[in-house]
């Protein structure tokens, strides 16, 4: 998986989102993503007719003051380029840019 930093979720996103950056950094640093969740494997989808090496990253989340769980699933290619289209998030966001993915 690649270095992650603002540059790097900049590229990805954009420039903006800051209340989806603090939150997803309140996340992290309060203890809401349950590491003991966290799966990461490698395999192969199909993208744009041809299989794709990749590597897959879960883990569950809470959210923040409420005792709901989500689970994150994040997509890197073997070239460490995140995959939008596979990664998600099962809040409501979860498709988008959500501060659970993002943490």
């Amino acid at each position: 998986t690649p270095q992650v930093n603002a540059e790097y979720i900049n590229g990805i996103f954009g420039e903006g989102k800051n209340g989806v950056r603090d939150r997803a950094w309140l996340r992290f640093v309060s203890g809401h993503l349950d590491i003991e969740t966290l799966k990461i494997g490698k395999t192969s989808v199909e993208m744009n007719v041809s299989k794709v090496d990749v590597n897959l990253l879960s883990m569950k989340v809470t959210q923040s003051m409420k005792n709901v769980v989500y689970s994150v699933y994040i997509v890197f290619s073997s070239s460490e380029e995140y995959i939008p289209k596979l990664s998600k998030c099962d809040c409501p966001n979860g498709w988008l840019f959500c501060s659970h993915t993002l943490a």
